[in-house]
Formats: structure tokens, sequence, C-alpha cells
């Protein structure tokens, strides 16, 4: 029985109001919308937690400290997608600036896409410090040896 304490029905659907707006817009993205809100949950709290990490050690990462930075532009860009939808019809009159926005709209997620990947990467060694870097793996596995690798 449902008591006003549950959070879900005997369904086991989301009671209204708790988190069933939020579900029903997710629902609503672009797939490389819903990607970029999938990979950006994890991205952030990696960021946020190495940052806080490699201060408290005294440590100090250019990547991890850029990628703090690169979220929150990242955020403010994503935020701005219910804005441009709103303003749509109001930019009926204007055709050279629907369609400006229309590229922008239809290029913005995956530039967000693209800001999270990079977040990622900048924080994989961290993640895993022992990840095995290309170069290294040319000089110990003898059958690579004969590649030619440029240095970086």
């Amino acid at each position: 029985m449902d008591t006003p304490a549950d959070s879900t029905s005997i369904r086991g659907r989301p009671a209204p109001g708790s988190g069933r707006r939020a579900w029903q817009a997710f629902r609503r993205l672009r797939p490389e919308e819903a990607l970029f809100v999938a990979a950006w949950i994890p991205s952030t709290i990696v960021t946020i937690y190495a940052n806080w990490s490699l201060q408290q050690s005294g440590g100090f990462s250019g990547k991890i400290a850029s990628g703090i930075l690169r979220l929150v532009v990242a955020t403010l860009l994503a935020l701005s997608i219910p804005l441009i939808e709103r303003s749509r019809p109001r930019l009926t009159g204007r055709p050279g600036l629907l369609r400006g926005l229309d590229v922008f709209r239809t290029i913005l997620p995956f530039l967000l896409c693209i800001a999270v990947y990079t977040n990622l990467h900048d924080t994989v060694r961290f993640v895993n410090p022992h990840d095995i870097h290309v170069s290294r793996l040319v000089r110990n596995v003898p059958v690579l040896n004969s590649l030619e690798m440029s240095p970086g």
C-alpha cells in the first residue's frame, strides 16, 4: 500500500513529483543530448573529485583545472537549449537568424559530447594511473619495436 513517504507506486513507477518530470524531460532529448547528460554526470563527479584530491595532496594538474572550466561552459551551453527552443516561435519573421540558430542548435549537442569526452580523457590518468602509454608499449614488446612511433 502506498504511503505519502513512498517514492514509488505499487507498479514500480515513480510517484507523481518524485523525478517523473525529470525522466520525461530526459526521454524527450535527442540521442546526442541524452548521451551528453549520461556522460556529463560521471565526468563531473570524477573531475571534481580529482581536483579536490589533487588540492588535498598539494598537487596541481592543468588538465583537471581546465576540466572544471570546460564543464561549467558546457553546462551553461546545455542550459541554452531550452531557451533556444522557446525563442524559435518569436523568430519566424527573421529567417536568417532562425537558420543560424538552427545550425547552432544542431551542432551544440555534438560539441557538448566532445567537451565531456575530453574531460574523461584528461581524468583517465587520475582514475587509472597504471594506464599504459603507447611509447612504453612499443619499447617493451619486440614485435612493435619495428614500428616507427613519433615522440609524444
